[in-house]
């Protein structure tokens, strides 16, 4: 599963999806796995390309109020 997969850049055959976020790619077995090798570190390295360069949502959550706070 990619997550933020629907972002990738590039054509990927076997990368599966057509939600708003996530991809996945499928394997029956490891000879498959072994047969898609090359695309799946294609879309590795697209992926974490693509997360270095996407800004952090995390570090821009708002905090709560302190009057907010348990």
């Amino acid at each position: 599963m990619l997550n933020r997969g629907a972002r990738i850049p590039g054509k990927f055959p076997h990368v599966e999806g057509s939600g708003p976020t996530a991809r996945f790619m499928r394997f029956k077995d490891l000879a498959e796995v072994d047969a898609r090798a090359d695309e799946l570190a294609r879309v590795a390295h697209a992926w974490c390309e693509l997360m270095a360069t996407a800004p952090n949502k995390a570090s821009r959550t708002p905090k709560k109020k302190a009057s907010q706070k348990r």
